[in-house]
């Protein structure tokens, strides 16, 4: 299976902190699904974006980088209640974020939050364009999504905003594509990029419905 068939999610996250996993936690989420063709051009996007609030005061340090602030935030959800239509967003599809793991350690907390729990997606694979930076981009001084973004010519307005760091990122990595000519097909793009994906098909290991992998012999 080519990549480009496949659903392809770039997310991110604005917080209270950086601290997933004390008391920190998710003020905004965005998403966008990217629509590639064979030629690898962007031909649609979808916008996802969610102002959450997030049950606790917004530390100004925070409010001074990502521009959200307490009153910005006072009457909107909970995650609880937008946990679902995030789930769905993320499900089954290649997400991509910069530095994934930050942005995966507060949504997976975030879920674990829940009254019965819930369990990271099940996904075609997941793409940090930070390690790709690292790997392809060694000569380039900064490995932040503005110093790449702007490598790469992909434009990044109202930085530090979920929706607008999603899109560029998702940017960033068709355009990584493109210059350091990753393959189409899905396992070879994941093994290009270092990636989490799903294990090959054996005897030995498969992963559950809920997203984890389980050994079934040995």
């Amino acid at each position: 299976m080519n990549w480009t068939d496949c659903r392809i999610v770039a997310f991110d996250t604005e917080t209270t902190g950086l601290q997933s996993y004390n008391d920190d936690r998710i003020v905004e989420f965005g998403a966008v699904e990217l629509f590639v063709n064979s030629e690898l051009q962007v031909e649609r996007v979808v916008h996802h974006p969610f102002l959450i609030f997030p049950e606790r005061a917004i530390p100004r340090e925070a409010s001074n980088v990502s521009g959200i602030y307490d009153k910005d935030v006072a009457d909107k959800p909970i995650f609880k209640d937008v946990a679902e239509e995030i789930w769905t967003i993320l499900n089954d599809a290649i997400l991509i974020a910069h530095n994934f793991n930050f942005d995966f350690g507060f949504i997976r907390n975030e879920f674990r939050r829940l009254e019965n729990g819930k369990e990271w997606p099940r996904t075609r694979g997941e793409i940090d364009t930070l390690t790709l930076a690292r790997i392809y981009m060694k000569e380039l001084k900064s490995k932040r999504l503005n110093s790449v973004a702007k490598e790469l010519r992909v434009p990044l307005e109202n930085a530090h905003r979920a929706v607008d760091d999603a899109e560029a990122t998702g940017r960033v990595f068709v355009e990584m594509v493109k210059r350091f000519q990753a393959p189409l097909e899905l396992n070879e793009l994941l093994e290009w990029a270092v990636a989490v994906g799903h294990p090959p098909k054996n005897n030995h290991i498969a992963l559950l419905d809920k997203g984890g992998p389980e050994f079934i012999s040995g």
